[in-house]
């Protein structure tokens, strides 16, 4: 076995050695030793030239190969952005047509907010519904204040979370909008012809944490927020439905005196050039007069929302063309929402006109059943009861011999009061609100959140087959468990002490049904809470009379006492 000494000269310097003495050989040079020296000399600088050759070129691949991969990589994210920047275009072309057309602007909120986060990278998009201070339909104080109506998933806690009023920033929104009104009343009383329309005042804070004012609904972190009022003309309300019928039945009379003013134009025209061609005199002929009536202008109130945006926790801000974007979509919402109002008004209105020859109809055959049925109300009570019988049941059985065919004439209306869901402005709405809480839903689904008057969107969903099966359902006898505060008799009396059977049957028979039924229902459960309160106190006075101990309050003593 040879020594690792030698074997490592064998390997290591032999074959250049050998390939050195070769080339000796070769050229015989005088001082063989010299010319070994300098060949090895040169063959060590050859060497390294040449590693060095190498080590360029595999580190001018390797810089090939990296540029190639930081194009290739470079151009893959310009393609995924400029797909991701189609896709977001197609959903706003998408949502945009179908905001356009759609009759409820509230049901694509959620789709909306989705798209303005994606587009803008925030992390939060949220809208707010402003409401003044006020009173509600019972009497309580409503606080003024913005309550959140809808928000993107990652934010759905802060839905019908209230912000005080004047807490934060975002009313900055609404103070500029006044501060607008207030400037732009003054301009057009200086000014004439149409004024250009106002744009809209944003919130926008950079840096959340660098401003005092700001209030956070959650931990504070690092980023931006933007406020834009939503703000529209609502015309849905009670006042704007019926000016907007007087007006629309005032038109339509106008129209139609017009075209048969237009008509009779026509004819004499038409008689004179038969006359002139029978060889009478030429007629003068007269300029058409131009339509100067105008379809109805509704009136409106202001409906005071906000979009509001953040970028918390990502310590960025938003940019210019975020904000544009931005802008742009509630430009869009504020015309949708405002021509959906029209249009869902103007329906309402077509449809209650359309009703009201029907509703004559129904209300004179109405009056004459009605009169009808209280002769065999009277009939029937008489054959029933003892000649000595107390006015008291009376009464009290003759109400509710009415009840039952009050009940009989809801169930008979069914459908007319089924179609009362179609419109989206509703009279007399406390009358669908008692009938809701007598039959014992649950206030916070038909009512707004910051207020107990009725949320008709909310109501009419409800407004189903379990109501109308509920109302078949429910007697106004006996005792009645687990009574509501809202739904005792003497506040349900109060919400209808205003409305009058007459005011209701003009506006809709149907309605009127459910309001009488109502009606008897309330005054036929008084009639029977006081008289068991009559019938337990009698019977406390004979046992005191007869020596007995009074009898204990029973369930049924606590529920006449909760339910008056």
């Amino acid at each position: 076995m040879e020594h690792p000494d030698v074997l490592y000269l064998k390997e290591q310097v032999g074959p250049y050695l050998a390939e050195g003495l070769a080339s000796v050989c070769i050229s015989q040079p005088e001082d063989p030793v010299d010319f070994l020296g300098k060949w090895l000399l040169n063959f060590v600088s050859t060497k390294e030239l040449e590693l060095q050759l190498e080590k360029d070129k595999l580190q001018r691949e390797k810089d090939h190969k990296t540029q190639f991969e930081a194009t290739a990589g470079a151009r893959l994210e310009e393609e995924k952005a400029a797909a991701s920047k189609r896709a977001l275009e197609a959903d706003d072309s998408r949502l945009s047509e179908e905001l356009a057309s759609c009759e409820e602007p509230d049901a694509l909120l959620p789709g909306i907010l989705n798209q303005l986060k994606n587009a803008t990278g925030a992390t939060g998009v949220y809208v707010g519904d402003y409401k003044e201070a006020g009173a509600g339909a019972e009497g309580e104080e409503i606080e003024a204040g913005i309550r959140y109506i809808a928000a993107t998933e990652d934010h759905q806690w802060l839905l019908d979370e209230i912000l005080p009023e004047e807490v934060g920033v975002t009313y900055d929104v609404f103070k500029a909008d006044e501060q607008e009104d207030e400037e732009e009343a003054a301009e057009t009383d200086e000014q004439e012809g149409e004024q250009p329309k106002k744009k809209s005042k944003i919130v926008h804070v950079p840096n959340v944490l660098r401003d005092e004012r700001m209030h956070f609904h959650n931990i504070p972190l690092l980023g931006a927020y933007v406020a834009v009022p939503l703000t529209y003309n609502s015309c849905l309300f009670e006042e704007a439905f019926d000016a907007g019928v007087t007006d629309t039945i005032h038109y339509g009379e106008e129209l139609a005196q017009y075209e048969a003013d237009r008509k009779e134009k026509e004819a004499s025209k038409a008689a004179a050039a038969a006359s002139e061609e029978a060889g009478g005199e030429d007629e003068e002929e007269e300029e058409e007069e131009p339509l100067t009536v105008s379809p109805p202008v509704y009136q409106t109130r202001t409906r005071r929302l906000v979009l509001c945006l953040d970028t918390l926790g990502q310590n960025r801000d938003f940019s210019s063309e975020n904000i544009e974007y931005i802008q742009q979509w509630v430009d869009k919402m504020v015309a949708r929402y405002e021509a959906a109002e029209r249009e869902s008004l103007a329906k309402s209105i077509e449809e209650y006109i359309k009703s009201q020859q029907a509703n004559k109809g129904l209300a004179e055959k109405h009056t004459a059943e009605a009169e009808a049925e209280e002769e065999k109300i009277s009939a029937e009570v008489a054959a029933a009861l003892p000649e000595d019988a107390s006015e008291e049941v009376k009464k009290f059985t003759e109400d509710k011999l009415r009840f039952d065919r009050a009940k009989m004439e809801v169930l008979k209306f069914k459908t007319q009061i089924l179609e009362l869901r179609t419109y989206k402005v509703i009279k007399h709405p406390r009358v669908f609100q008692v009938a809701f809480y007598l039959l014992g839903f649950e206030k916070n689904s038909i009512v707004q959140k910051e207020s107990s008057n009725l949320d008709w969107n909310k109501a009419r969903m409800l407004l189903n087959e379990k109501f109308f099966t509920t109302l078949q359902e429910y007697t106004p006898l006996g005792p009645k468990k687990g009574i509501k505060p809202y739904a005792k008799i003497d506040k349900l009396v109060n919400h209808l002490k205003d409305i009058s059977q007459e005011e209701v049957d003009q506006y809709s028979i149907a309605l009127g049904s459910l309001y009488r039924w109502l009606s008897l229902s309330l005054n036929v459960r008084q009639q029977d809470v006081h008289l068991r309160k009559q019938q337990a106190e009698e019977a406390r006075e004979r046992a005191q009379e007869e020596g007995a101990e009074a009898p204990e309050a029973t369930e049924e003593d606590e529920d006449m006492a909760e339910d008056s």
